[in-house]
């Protein structure tokens, strides 16, 4: 409920998902090992027509239009081209990892690596990933402790599906496997896309070289740090300030070739994208923990958050290629190049508090607020307040019902909260502005235009969700 999440801010207005990582334990090295290993295949794969199969049904298509029947002695073909079975193979999946973890009085640490390699069932698909996580945590001082953990991931996808690509759906090869005629030679590079003797149409899609020929690599590397500090000031107070950072850098390289559907006419294209994409998040925040008189509890929260996003993009797409050999490698080789650049910024500020008070276990009060702003909305909505509240009934602390022996649990409770959204993108409020090429004059001269794209929006504010929770809990 709103209450729940709402100490989460803008960020947990759809649900929180709290992911708690390995870490070690005091005592002598512990060493694991793990290695799973499996394979696959198709189950029932779909039973193909065989030529000869294929050529009586087309010479019955052609019977019922009153044309000329295209296959005149069935029984002469030899071909019996099986596209599925040629573009799909048995899938192969390892996984290994490896851990060491222990510690002593004062710090204990954990640290893993993992590799896995995972082959498709469709023909140039498969996926590589390695990583390398720590977690050490150390009681520097009877005052202080420091927590860091530290994640880093590398992988490398050959992508089998491109995209849309092949004429006249965008099921990619697997569905062209499919719908190719079985007279069809697995090597045939043409317009006659039927396998019917004199046909010419739609350059064809044969489902083989669409995989076995084309590139499309994506590599992803991502990098996670964070670092806790945790000053005890007195039995019941604490302060905690954590930063944290998160890389992501992303390429995707891709080439098709002039063998392919996709870039026939077009003599080959490719593209390459780099993606980076920047997060520091610090925050530092108070916690008070006291038990008063035995039956009054009070657990408090008060802090204040900062986080800033940087995103960056280059994005090069060239055709035309008299050297196909090149590849990914050299796409400057075309002859039409297009290159485009981004960048987008976003920051948010929080300041945030939450109270919790419970009276013998039996009455509970539960609350939050936060202030977010952040950076995408207009100048003068740029913030918004966030507040929640939860009380409960917990009836089965009650003597009455604790005589009864008939429930383990129950409560009545309920709550109401507003929780706010900030899901649009970096200058949704302001006038935005693109370019394009533009020839002018008789002499063609290109000059870069500069048009308007949107309008501005002064009163862009926060999307806010109220929400209202009552209900009943029972087991026994």
């Amino acid at each position: 409920d709103a209450t729940a999440t709402g100490i989460y801010g803008s960020r947990g207005a759809n649900g929180v998902v709290l992911i708690t990582t390995k870490t070690g334990s005091k005592g002598s090295a512990k060493i694991e090992f793990t290695s799973r290993t499996s394979s696959g295949s198709m189950m029932k794969p779909q039973g193909m027509m065989n030529g000869k199969e294929y050529a009586q049904i087309t010479n019955e298509s052609y019977a019922l239009n009153n044309q000329t029947l295209p296959f005149d002695n069935i029984e002469s073909l030899t071909t019996n081209t099986d596209w599925l079975d040629a573009i799909t193979r048995n899938s192969f999946r390892e996984d290994v990892s490896l851990s060491i973890s222990g510690g002593g009085n004062k710090t204990t640490y954990y640290i893993s690596g993992n590799y896995l390699y995972d082959k498709g069932i469709l023909l140039a698909s498969d996926n590589k990933r390695a990583s390398l996580r720590a977690n050490v945590n150390s009681e520097v001082t009877n005052w202080y402790t420091l927590k860091f953990q530290l994640s880093l991931v590398r992988q490398s996808t050959n992508r089998a599906i491109s995209n849309a690509h092949a004429w006249p759906d965008d099921g990619g090869s697997f569905l062209d496997g499919l719908r190719a005629s079985p007279l069809i030679e697995l090597d045939y590079l043409g317009y006659n896309g039927k396998g019917v003797p004199g046909y010419s149409g739609y350059w064809f899609a044969n489902p083989y070289n669409e995989l076995a020929s084309k590139t499309d690599i994506l590599k992803n590397d991502n990098t996670i740090a964070n670092i806790e500090n945790w000053f005890k000031i007195t039995s019941d107070l604490q302060f905690v300030l954590n930063l944290g950072i998160n890389h992501s850098l992303s390429r995707r390289q891709v080439f098709f070739p002039e063998s392919t559907s996709r870039a026939h006419s077009v003599n080959g294209t490719g593209s390459n994208r780099m993606a980076n994409t920047y997060s520091y998040n610090l925050n530092g925040f108070f916690t008070y923990d006291k038990t008063f008189q035995e039956d009054h509890t009070i657990n408090a929260t008060l802090g204040a958050e900062y986080n800033k996003q940087i995103v960056e993009q280059l994005n090069t797409s060239s055709s035309n290629f008299d050297v196909p050999e090149f590849g990914i490698y050299n796409i400057g080789s075309a002859k039409t190049q297009s290159v485009g650049s981004y960048r987008a910024d976003r920051s948010i500020l929080s300041s945030f508090m939450r109270l919790n008070y419970s009276y013998k276990g039996k009455y509970l009060l539960n609350s939050s607020f936060r202030l977010d702003g952040a950076s995408p909305f207009a100048e003068n909505k740029k913030y918004g307040f966030f507040p929640s509240a939860a009380v409960a009934w917990n009836i089965a602390e009650e003597d009455f019902l604790k005589d009864l022996q008939l429930f383990s649990t129950a409560k009545i409770r309920t709550s109401y909260g507003v929780t706010g959204s900030q899901a649009i993108g970096e200058y949704s409020s302001l006038a935005r502005y693109n370019s394009s090429l533009y020839e002018i004059g008789s002499s063609g001269t290109t000059v870069t235009a500069v048009y308007p794209e949107s309008l501005a929006n002064a009163n862009l504010s926060w999307e806010r969700t109220k929400q209202f929770n009552a209900g009943i809990d029972l087991s026994m």
